[in-house]
């Protein structure tokens, strides 16, 4: 958590593991999709570091969204 001052910020990294660049750019992508669409329900004065992993290019969007607001909300309770 940050104070006041700072606002919401976000870095999505993805390694060679996931695929060459058109699958590692895809799944920052649809990462940062995510976070956009996500921005209203979690907390403004937070920081997130996502790190791709290659289910994120298989695992439905709408699900993948849910879960990401459910945990950042729950480590956000937890501080």
């Amino acid at each position: 958590m940050l104070n006041k001052k700072e606002k919401f910020k976000v870095g999505v990294v993805a390694s060679k593991k996931i695929g060459k660049s058109v699958k590692r750019n895809r799944a920052k992508r649809r990462l940062r999709e995510i976070v956009r669409l996500s921005q209203h329900e979690i907390p403004k004065d937070i920081w997130v570091v996502l790190i791709a992993r290659r289910d994120i290019l298989n695992v439905n969007f709408k699900m993948a969204k849910d879960l990401f607001v459910k945990i950042v909300n729950e480590i956000c309770k937890d501080s």
